[in-house]
């Protein structure tokens, strides 16, 4: 069982790449205001459909000195067929190991997969035509539940583990949720 995380408590410790290369640990975020987003893996309908919002409006998270990654366990080679880096408003992380989903306690859940509201946003999204699988097989576990978490101060300032797959937060909520957090 992994533990999930709460507010307040101290970022964990890891290290991962991004999908430039760039290695992340917990000291390269000393000083930032994180959002980290954990999504499934790069074919993945339902967060393609839902990264697509952050895509258009990721200067509203600059505007307000966030950061954003998205992680998912898919191969860089997986990731690079569905986002080009040099067109997206935030940074892309592989961690096809699930190092980072394990230190943040972000863990697969068959049964809020099953849930009627992961049905109808695994439907809606299929249907957006957003992340249909080019090679027709999921590169990774279908069964993960997204979570987000806002850092700042190296510690966690807002924590989120999603009920079904549709369950992540939106722009505005990130954005609603910074306000509390900050003034800038």
């Amino acid at each position: 069982m992994v533990n999930r995380l709460s507010v307040g408590a101290e970022i964990p410790d890891f290290r991962v790449t991004t999908m430039t290369g760039r290695r992340l640990t917990p000291e390269v975020f000393s000083g930032q205001r994180v959002l980290l987003a954990f999504r499934r893996y790069a074919a993945c309908p339902v967060c393609n459909q839902h990264l697509a919002t952050y895509r258009v409006r990721g200067a509203e998270l600059a505007t307000r000195k966030i950061k954003m990654y998205a992680i998912f366990h898919s191969e860089i080679g997986r990731l690079e067929t569905y986002f080009d880096p040099d067109e997206l408003p935030f940074e892309v992380v592989s961690d096809p190991d699930f190092a980072l989903y394990n230190a943040f306690g972000v863990a697969p859940n068959m049964f809020a997969c099953m849930r009627p509201s992961s049905l109808k946003a695994a439907v809606s999204a299929s249907k957006s035509g957003l992340g249909a699988d080019k090679f027709g097989e999921a590169d990774g576990t279908s069964f993960m539940i997204p979570a987000n978490f806002m850092i700042a101060e190296g510690k966690l300032a807002a924590v989120h583990y999603g009920r079904d797959l549709g369950d992540a937060w939106s722009v505005d909520r990130s954005l609603e949720i910074a306000r509390e957090l900050w003034t800038v």
